[in-house]
């Protein structure tokens, strides 16, 4: 047996045992990070760019894995009432076009992500101005969730074109009582570039993996390291050592954990992307970025305990819904260009 053929065999394997236990990850990641838009949306957690990237994080971190909760859901359903039940056409379509919303979502949360490091880094930089106080605005915020979603969205047309639907030949299936009958199953399948008759499909999912690849995956982790050090650097200067942004560190170090959390996920899948585009037969096996993609799902759990762990005011406002603070909680906000204020209510 070659390497290959055995890092295949093992990619396999665990493609296969996580795929049975993703859709429990992903109940607890979606009611963690439904907690966590919960927390921020508080009105002791005043509105800020920051704060509307965070909140537009989870929200897409919420929605990317939906598909992975349906699918466990039609395994339980399906495994209880008819193990001859079969999907149609217009199920296998419906999952089709969830998948590639659901992978546009996770994308999203990336580019925001990213855009969450560059705001607070741009804003360190600037340190105090007009500028800085713009880019701390929700309103900013909103308009890069907007702008996120909006230049996204595209990428979804060859995720759909890529794949095709197809009948299988009819097979018996034997009921719960014993009766049998014969069914046709429809499954999706991925269009191969090597099928030269079908220059739609190959093309599409050569386009796709490319974009995704090198725009959502390499890209973000060539710019993550490189804002993340630039923000070090510009908080070690001695002439913002005693302003605002240096006082309220901790929300720059939440930025730059965040920040390592997608890189640990983002670049080993663009690698193998790239890898699978340029060739017909990749030595990369595919189920090797289906494990990253798995893997995402509990990664989305950190952003809500990163924010726990490194910032004061979040914890005060757990406490506060937990009932556990005494005094009358102050308003905060996490601001981009300072960190955090409070402000006496």
């Amino acid at each position: 047996m070659s390497l290959e053929s055995f890092v295949s065999q093992i990619c396999s394997y665990l493609v296969n045992f996580l795929g049975q236990y993703i859709p429990y990850f992903s109940v607890i990641s979606i009611s963690v990070n439904l907690c966590h838009v919960f927390i921020l949306s508080r009105k002791s957690v005043t509105s800020s760019s920051m704060n509307t990237l965070l909140i537009g994080i989870a929200l897409v971190d919420i929605l990317s894995p939906i598909l992975y909760v349906k699918r466990g859901v039609e395994r339980v359903w399906n495994g209880f009432l008819d193990p001859c039940a079969i999907p149609t056409y217009n199920e296998v379509l419906l999952d089709l076009i969830l998948a590639a919303f659901c992978e546009n979502f996770r994308r999203c949360s990336t580019w925001m992500g990213l855009l969450l490091a560059i705001t607070r880094t741009v804003s360190v930089k600037l340190a105090t101005g007009r500028s800085s106080k713009r880019l701390g605005d929700s309103k900013f915020g909103l308009f890069l969730i907007f702008a996120t979603v909006t230049l996204s969205a595209p990428i979804m047309i060859p995720y759909c074109i890529r794949y095709q639907i197809v009948e299988s030949a009819p097979q018996s299936c034997q009921f719960l009582n014993g009766d049998s009958k014969w069914i046709t199953k429809f499954s999706r399948e991925e269009f191969s570039p090597a099928n030269k008759k079908i220059v739609l499909g190959g093309a599409a999912r050569t386009i796709h993996i490319l974009l995704t690849g090198i725009f959502g995956q390499l890209i973000p982790s060539i710019l993550f390291p490189i804002f993340a050090s630039i923000l070090i650097c510009e908080l070690r200067k001695p002439e913002k050592m005693n302003s605002t942004t240096v006082k309220t560190e901790k929300i720059s170090k939440m930025v730059i954990y965040m920040t390592i959390t997608f890189l640990v996920i983002e670049f080993p899948i663009g690698v193998g992307k790239i890898f699978n585009s340029m060739q017909t037969e990749s030595s990369i096996p595919h189920d090797s970025n289906q494990i990253f993609q798995y893997f995402y799902v509990p990664m989305t759990l950190m952003h809500c305990f990163i924010c726990l762990s490194m910032s004061s005011q979040y914890q005060k406002t757990v406490k506060n819904i937990l009932g556990l603070q005494t005094k009358k909680l102050k308003k905060i906000q996490f601001s981009s260009h300072g960190g955090s204020t409070m402000v006496k209510t």
